[in-house]
């Protein structure tokens, strides 16, 4: 949705999600070779800008006035003189390569064979921002047994904000 700030460089938006886990035999008949020992439930979004202006911008005005003489002595020779003036109008800006965020939305340690982490309605601000603004959910699973420890990361398709 557009931004209340009504700002060309500001995005906003709400995400809601729920993420769980379930530590199962891998069938029915065969039980796990080592315990899960420990075991964590993280979740969080990855927020992309396109184009970082956060440095914001410049404008300036730049003017000249005074005397102004010209001679001209090709064809008909002759000479000119007055006053004048001029006005330059300038705006600069430091643009550059957009960056990614990693924002938190919770984390669980198991204390069974399950978790889950729910999240509703998290406002999402990004301001410094000129071009597309893009989310990802992240859910990140880490267990650890007496003879590994193994990370799964599982990611959501990319929304525009």
């Amino acid at each position: 949705m557009s931004n209340i700030a009504n700002s060309f460089a500001s995005r906003e938006g709400w995400v809601s999600s729920r993420v769980g886990v379930l530590i199962t035999p891998a069938s029915s008949n065969r039980l796990p070779s080592q315990p899960v020992n420990t075991g964590v439930l993280e979740q969080f979004l990855l927020v992309g800008c396109q184009i970082d202006v956060s440095d914001g911008a410049t404008f300036g005005l730049g003017s000249s006035f005074g005397p102004q003489a010209n001679v001209t002595i090709s064809g008909q020779p002759g000479a000119s003189i007055g006053v004048g003036g001029q006005l330059t109008p300038s705006i600069s800006s430091k643009i550059m390569p957009g960056r990614i965020a990693e924002i938190s939305l919770g984390q669980k340690t198991l204390s069974t064979n399950r978790a889950s982490i729910r999240v509703r309605r998290v406002h999402i601000s990004v301001d410094g921002c000129a071009g597309p603004t893009t989310v990802r959910t992240v859910v990140r699973f880490s267990a650890s047994s007496p003879t590994a420890d193994d990370t799964l990361n599982v990611y959501s398709a990319r929304m525009w904000l």
